[in-house]
């Protein structure tokens, strides 16, 4: 009977620390399990996933809402423009994807103080758009300050981003 609530004791907890996992664009602590992956990996065997939760680098239809990065209250998110996720593939998104973005033609930018750009971007505006998710790692990694000055930055972590090929979509 021991062994058996230990057992049922065991199942709970992983069932617990699998429903609170942090999502894809939270920072995990870094005293959190972590796995080596090989680059080499990530471009055969292993797909990585975004915010969007599909792999990085697939093209999806989007419905989006612009919101005001400084609303976010997140100093890195301040004086740009953000794209809030509401469908994905006709789908609705799950609540609270915020994704920074860059558009290939450049006919809008995040960057709120390029007005002359922006004139399709407007706070709370929707927008049906196709794009892709991509990543890359910023801050200073854990060790940083023992060979250089440390600067004002966040953490080394990897985050996401949309890079918008077009507007609208039939």
């Amino acid at each position: 009977m021991k062994s058996f609530i230990f057992v049922l004791l065991l199942f709970i907890a992983f069932l617990f620390a699998c429903k609170s996992s942090p999502k894809s664009h939270e920072i995990i602590k870094k005293d959190s399990i972590s796995k080596t992956v090989s680059y080499i990996d990530l471009n055969t065997t292993t797909k990585l996933t975004g915010a969007l939760h599909v792999p990085l680098g697939t093209i999806v239809k989007l419905k989006c809402e612009i919101i005001d990065g400084d609303k976010t209250e997140i100093k890195e998110n301040m004086g740009l423009w953000l794209m809030k996720i509401l469908e994905i593939d006709g789908a609705k998104a799950d609540d609270n994807i915020i994704l920074n973005f860059t558009h290939l033609t450049e006919d809008f930018t995040h960057n709120k103080s390029d007005e002359e750009k922006n004139s399709l971007i407007k706070e709370n505006k929707i927008l049906e758009l196709i794009a892709y998710e991509t990543g890359e790692f910023t801050g200073l990694p854990e060790n940083y300050m023992n060979y250089a000055e440390i600067r004002a930055t966040t953490n080394f972590y990897f985050k996401t981003s949309l890079v918008v090929i077009k507007t609208g979509f039939k």
